[in-house]
């Protein structure tokens, strides 16, 4: 697939502009490392896999990459299935929707239901999981990423975008953005939060936050900045493991038993 790839980004690059060249060379580089890793040909690929590895990776991006990566995969595997690019990208959609998401990875009505199914999940384990990191670790930056997923029911993305300012502590609301862009300022949802949930909040904020010098403020800090949407993968993942669960916890878990309770 690597010959394929270079021949691809090389016709492209003679009508689309260096920046896009590289946005389609990033997302053809992972594809093709991803397709090698699961023994998966050119010439063997179908909707459903192409689908199966946007949905890999897909919870932790903006509305804006979502849908550009499903158009390059479908510009580049449209000639392998013998189609147009459109034609080829419609498939993907509806493959991904198949697989248990929404391509659309944003909506104007509120967060997308559909959650990506997980083979390991145990309802009771996470359960446990979420009364443990209340008891022990209330009001670190895992707990209230935790009850911030459970509430909102919100992405990792969008929470990790939460600055500090789009929490209202005497309203008990915070504000979602609806685009995954941080320079989107339109477009938000607010939720109302518990008690319990901005208790755990102000602990985090007042005692536990990193201090930034940065405008907006993010709400959720490293001592280098604002988390990343990996480094609250790993902060829910590893407080799982420091419970001895007998499998880590993810954020998809969690947002899955958050819509269970509806």
């Amino acid at each position: 697939m690597e010959d394929a790839v270079e021949q691809y980004l090389d016709s492209i690059s003679r009508t689309f502009t260096e920046a896009t060249v590289r946005s389609h060379k990033t997302t053809l580089q992972a594809f093709r490392q991803y397709c090698e890793n699961h023994g998966l040909t050119e010439e063997k690929l179908t909707p459903e896999q192409a689908a199966k590895f946007h949905l890999t990776t897909a919870d932790s991006k903006a509305s804006s990459t979502v849908q550009g990566e499903i158009a390059i995969l479908g510009r580049f595997l449209s000639g392998a299935w013998n189609t147009t690019p459109e034609i080829a990208t419609a498939q993907i959609k509806t493959a991904v929707k198949r697989e248990g998401t929404n391509g659309d990875h944003d909506s104007n009505q509120g967060p997308n239901l559909a959650v990506v199914q997980n083979p390991n999940y145990d309802h009771k384990q996470v359960e446990e999981f979420i009364t443990r990191l209340r008891r022990c670790e209330f009001g670190n930056r895992a707990h209230v990423l935790v009850e911030l997923l459970l509430e909102t029911h919100g992405r990792i993305y969008q929470i990790q975008q939460l600055n500090l300012n789009d929490l209202d502590r005497v309203a008990g609301t915070i504000a979602l953005k609806l685009r995954g862009t941080p320079s989107s300022q339109t477009d938000t949802r607010t939720e109302n939060l518990s008690e319990e949930t901005l208790t755990a909040l102000s602990t985090y904020i007042d005692h536990e936050r990193d201090p930034i010098d940065s405008t907006p403020e993010p709400l959720l800090t490293t001592h280098a900045g604002r988390a990343t949407t990996d480094t609250l993968r790993r902060s829910i993942k590893r407080a799982s493991k420091s419970h001895g669960q007998d499998s880590i916890v993810t954020p998809i878990d969690i947002r899955r038993f958050a819509l269970s309770r509806e």
